[in-house]
């Protein structure tokens, strides 16, 4: 399945204080993978399976977006700035913030809808990430990084360098480069924006107050606030990792496995029992929801790429709702 096929996932609001760690393992259930969960109006008709038709997903405050293999682009949740509002296009990624999206259309241009994202900078590029109020995309034409937004901390000053992936977190920023190194700039009171110098990187998330990465041997790093170093002392490899609010979930055993170490509440205690195999793993510095990527269990379906999006948590203003058809 393509690489962008991503778990999404999130936790508390920015000025949560007292948050208590929790863990979460949660084996997948193959016996029912990829199928809709049973209503219990003691219906027995026969299950429905899930749309299949997404190739990747990412999780913003109080909304969520999804792309599908056709290029389009769905959102659903919370709408108060316009977040949701879609505009025409055919569309190869997709970048949810807290109150705006974007994301990558032909040959490489930005567009950008939602609270003050109206002038992304133009030129082509092959990564996007959104942030709290600031987001981030790398160039391609010589790799630097381009920031635009709320810029109070450095946030969206990146350095100079060429680098492959960006990773905007709610008011900082890090990139990694070829050599699997990182680079971070913003918001460092916690020690988000202090990465390790080991390099060895292969992919990054940044959260609020924390940034964990990847490690080209399946191990885990994080640093910052409440930084869930923990994750790291799972069983080994990884083949995932993303950074929420205050909490990181990855994925282990082959894709078998999604584990949360984090804030108590939504994200953390509703780890999904059923789904899987879980592909790759993507986050943003949102809400109290998260979002998983799975691949469909119709062996038709599973040929064409596409994947089957689960996502549990607070979902009182729909942003777990996921839209069916396609």
């Amino acid at each position: 399945m393509r690489s962008l096929l991503a778990l999404v996932a999130a936790c508390a609001l920015p000025g949560l204080s007292g948050c208590t760690f929790v863990l979460s393992e949660t084996p997948c259930d193959t016996g029912d993978t990829g199928l809709l969960p049973p209503d219990d109006t003691g219906d027995t008709a026969e299950p429905v399976l899930a749309r299949s038709d997404w190739a990747a997903i990412s999780v913003g405050g109080l909304h969520t977006c999804g792309l599908t293999l056709a290029g389009d682009i769905e959102c659903w949740g919370a709408d108060s700035s316009g977040q949701l509002a879609v505009p025409e296009g055919t569309w190869s990624r997709v970048a949810a913030g807290y109150e705006h999206t974007c994301a990558l259309g032909g040959e490489g241009a930005i567009s950008c809808w939602g609270r003050g994202e109206d002038t992304p900078p133009e030129g082509a590029f092959v990564d996007l990430s959104a942030g709290g109020d600031h987001t981030c995309a790398v160039s391609a034409d010589d790799g630097s990084i381009a920031c635009w937004g709320r810029d109070d901390l450095g946030q969206a000053s990146p350095p100079g360098g060429v680098f492959t992936a960006v990773a905007a977190g709610w008011l900082h920023t890090c990139a990694l480069d070829a050599d699997g190194a990182v680079s971070c700039w913003g918001r460092d009171d916690e020690g988000q924006a202090s990465p390790p110098d080991s390099g060895g990187f292969v992919s990054l998330s940044a959260g609020r107050d924390h940034t964990c990465g990847l490690l080209s041997d399946g191990g885990v790093a994080c640093w910052g606030a409440a930084a869930p170093s923990s994750l790291a002392a799972f069983s080994q490899p990884f083949v995932a990792v993303a950074a929420g609010m205050d909490f990181a979930c990855g994925v282990k055993d082959g894709g078998d496995t999604l584990v949360c170490l984090g804030a108590e509440g939504f994200a953390t205690e509703e780890v999904p029992e059923e789904g899987g195999p879980w592909e790759a793993v993507d986050s943003h510095a949102g809400a109290q929801h998260a979002c998983a990527l799975s691949e469909p269990v119709d062996e038709a379906a599973r040929g064409e790429g596409g994947g089957v999006i689960t996502c549990w948590g607070n979902g009182e203003l729909g942003q777990t709702e996921v839209p069916e058809g396609g």
